[in-house]
């Protein structure tokens, strides 16, 4: 899902940052809120057209969430 849909990638991230000894009730909420926006915006995605070799620019984006995981990594 990650790879179609960038406005969960950090609702992943999160979950995947979750451990046994770290997990809590606030963590389930978080994931059900996640799943239920992905669920009711189905038509949300990346679609991939065929690129002209002659005319492509290289364009770069920085993502700007820093230190936004619990573990402020």
């Amino acid at each position: 899902m990650a790879h179609s849909r960038p406005d969960l990638c950090c609702a992943i991230n999160r979950a995947a940052q979750v451990t046994s000894t770290s997990f809590c009730k606030q963590h389930i909420q978080e994931f059900n809120k996640a799943v239920q926006y992905a669920k009711a915006n189905k038509e949300l995605g990346l679609s991939y057209s065929h690129l002209d070799k002659d005319s492509l620019h290289l364009r770069v984006y920085a993502d700007a969430s820093f230190s936004s995981n619990d573990d402020l990594s």
